[in-house]
């Protein structure tokens, strides 16, 4: 299977963080799928942490996970594994409530 075969395998073209090991970009951004007007998101391993403490809280940040809109743009999010696992749940949660019918 070529890399053409496997668009999710592949970076974002608006990517330039080089901080960042690529690890899936599940709607297959490329540049003809953002000028037809579609959204996605991609997520990598970041080659450095970033950590911080914002009032009590201590954030370790190991992955970015971004999203791109036509109407936003690119956004960036530094995200640890608490984010990812909150995520998660959203996702799963909201995904249940559609085949509920809601």
């Amino acid at each position: 299977m070529t890399k053409e075969d496997r668009p999710w395998d592949e970076r974002p073209p608006f990517c330039v963080e080089k901080n960042c090991e690529f690890i899936i970009n599940p709607q297959s951004l490329r540049e003809k799928s953002i000028d037809m007007g579609y959204s996605g998101c991609c997520v990598g391993r970041m080659k450095e942490s970033r950590n911080f403490k914002y009032a009590e809280a201590e954030h370790k940040n190991k992955f970015y996970f971004c999203w791109y809109t036509p109407f936003k743009g690119w956004v960036k999010f530094l995200v640890d594994k608490n984010d990812l696992l909150a995520m998660r749940l959203c996702v799963n949660t909201a995904l249940k409530k559609l085949r509920e019918g809601d």
